[in-house]
């Protein structure tokens, strides 16, 4: 008889790779989520900074458009500003062809306006801390494990303070606000401006 040697894996040598490409394949996706992270957080950040570019230099000859079920919120009886979501018809009232949405869950921003229509804020919401320039402490409270970034001009996106849900998600059952009263009645915290 003739026997013929064939080279082959032992079973320790097998199980040594696939425990290695185990491993690897673990780091790969911790390190792929992370850049999934990172990735949407640089969107919100660069849809926001152009949104308020856009928005800055049509405020110089227009005034800002009010969204069509927007929240006026008033105080003393004096309308004070509006708060609602960045929907498509402002968008395109200040030729932004783009649709402003959350990468993440696909929500659109929300937007707050000043009554004289040539002052706002955006608020996006971050997934990563590091990716806020500041944040004000009632702002350390997430929403979904994550935290609120501002836009625009120094003012308050109006939330509830305990889930950082913004106002124009909230059942309100009205479209006006008397700010004294909702401010009684609701927990609610602002945001100052990072940028």
């Amino acid at each position: 008889m003739h026997y013929i040697n064939k080279k082959a894996f032992t079973l320790v040598e097998l199980i040594v790779v696939v425990t290695i490409v185990g491993i690897l394949s673990v780091v790969w996706i911790v390190a792929y989520s992370s850049y999934l992270v990172w990735a949407r957080d640089v969107n919100r950040i660069a849809t926001m900074t152009q949104a308020v570019e856009t928005f800055q230099k049509y405020a110089t000859t227009k005034k800002l458009p009010i969204p069509d079920s927007a929240i006026t919120l008033t105080m003393s009886g004096w309308t004070v500003w509006f708060q609602w979501k960045i929907w498509p018809n402002v968008l395109e009232t200040i030729w932004l062809e783009d649709d402003m949405r959350d990468p993440k869950d696909n929500t659109l921003y929300s937007y707050l306006l000043w009554e004289n229509r040539k002052v706002f804020q955006f608020v996006a919401f971050m997934e990563k801390k590091e990716n806020l320039i500041s944040f004000a402490p009632t702002a350390l409270a997430n929403n979904e494990n994550r935290y609120p970034r501002t836009f625009g001009t120094w003012l308050w996106i109006i939330t509830q303070s305990k889930t950082l849900i913004p106002l124009e998600d909230l059942p309100l059952g009205s479209d006006t606000l008397n700010l004294e009263d909702f401010w009684n009645s609701y927990e609610l915290t602002s945001f100052v401006s990072q940028d």
